[in-house]
């Protein structure tokens, strides 16, 4: 491959200053921040796995912890802070991906999906950098050939600000169907928590949230894993409140609001094994 391709994408990319880092442990990064007393949950990593501090020009925005064998994350976690006026960022177009996950000593970049694909939508170019990323994560092409949405666990109406465009990332998203993610839980899961939140937990109070996905035996085109059900924890810590949310991933799936203990007890039957989302209590 050419100089001038490695010398332009990585100018590119430092101009963006969008990274990705993979780290051992978010307790020992920059992300330890989004957990609540520096606990991360237990009970939800799976065997093929990557702890991804989502860092957006130089600040970290959310932590993520990723399904290398699903291709996609399986819970997100991040403090809820939504701006004066939120959710009028529109959808981005430009999705992203992580080549760390693949090439370990690479710089904490993302890559833009546009400099992967050519305008056949194949990997370019053809060569040892482009092909392997393809195959170690989600790409564009595996959500506009099932036709699944991109669906990010962390939402960008939770955010404001520059970190609103950092959860436009394929490591934050999984394949939902448009009906359940449209309507059902970007609706109703965003309102409850907007209105009812803001009003309960509004500083110096901290809001805790972690929202992941239970993976299925389904795939979107024998590569991405369609998760069977969508859920979300969020802890207020000093109001000891807390409130949850479950909801299945079908065409004509729905969205409970419970408990935290519930929805506790819900994974530990989905899981097959005790979880707990905030080890040290929500209080």
């Amino acid at each position: 491959m050419h100089l001038s391709y490695f010398l332009g994408l990585f100018s590119f990319l430092v101009a963006r200053q969008t990274n990705a880092e993979l780290v051992k442990t978010f307790i020992a990064s920059k992300c330890v921040l989004f957990f609540k007393n520096s606990l991360e949950p237990i009970g939800l990593e799976p065997i093929r796995h990557a702890r991804i501090c989502q860092i957006y020009q130089k600040i970290p925005r959310f932590a993520t912890l990723y399904d290398r064998e699903n291709r996609i994350p399986v819970y997100s976690a991040f403090i809820f802070r939504p701006g004066a006026v939120p959710c009028l960022l529109p959808r981005s177009k430009d999705w992203y991906i992580e080549p760390q996950l693949t090439f370990h000593n690479r710089p904490p970049d993302m890559m833009l999906l546009e400099d992967l694909y050519d305008s056949e939508k194949k990997p370019k170019p053809k060569s040892d950098f482009s092909q392997p990323i393809v195959d170690s994560q989600a790409t564009d092409c595996d959500y506009s050939a099932s036709g699944f949405d991109k669906g990010p666990l962390s939402l960008s109406c939770f955010h404001f600000g520059d970190s609103q465009e950092a959860t436009f990332t394929l490591t934050n998203t999984v394949p939902m169907y448009e009906n359940f993610y449209r309507i059902v839980w970007k609706k109703a899961y965003e309102n409850v928590l907007l209105m009812g939140l803001l009003a309960v937990c509004h500083p110096p109070y901290i809001p805790y949230v972690v929202t992941g996905a239970v993976p299925s035996n389904r795939y979107a085109l024998g590569r991405v894993n369609v998760p069977d059900w969508i859920w979300s924890a969020v802890c207020c810590t000093g109001r000891g409140y807390s409130i949850a949310f479950i909801g299945q991933n079908a065409p004509n799936g729905m969205v409970k609001v419970l408990s935290l203990k519930k929805l506790e007890e819900n994974l530990k039957m989905l899981y097959n094994h005790f979880v707990t989302i905030f080890p040290s209590g929500c209080y």
